[in-house]
């Protein structure tokens, strides 16, 4: 019989193979802990960068409409009414070489269908 030094490696490996159904069982809970952290540091840091960029959005000082849209736009803004506009694309890039404006971004107001299995008109910003 070969005599073997007892360290915690092979302790360890002993009692796990003595006891296999507990050892499935706390696999299972660290591999079901292990992807609790995985998709809760994702989904954190996906808000974290959702918050960036609507700070960075936050505060700004100038709302272009369309000629003829501002009574449209005012009650869009203020009053949350649904109503649409449309612009090219190109225009974004126009607003920013303005004078005096630092940075601009495009926004969608999508608002949701008027029928009747909508109960409430809802305005998406995006």
């Amino acid at each position: 019989m070969q005599k073997r030094s007892l360290n915690t490696g092979l302790l360890s490996l002993a009692n796990l193979k003595a006891k296999p159904v507990r050892t499935v069982c706390l696999a299972v809970v660290v591999a079901v802990l292990a992807f609790t952290l995985f998709g809760g540091s994702i989904l954190v840091l996906n808000l974290r960068q959702g918050l960036s960029t609507m700070t960075k959005r936050f505060g700004a000082d100038l709302m272009v409409v369309p000629a003829g849209y501002s009574e449209k736009a005012q009650a869009l803004l203020l009053q949350g009414g649904a109503d649409y506009f449309y612009f090219n694309a190109d225009i974004t890039e126009k607003v920013t070489k303005t004078e005096g404006i630092a940075c601009a971004s495009p926004q969608f107001f999508l608002a949701s269908l008027s029928t009747e299995c909508c109960d409430a008109a809802v305005q998406l910003i995006a």
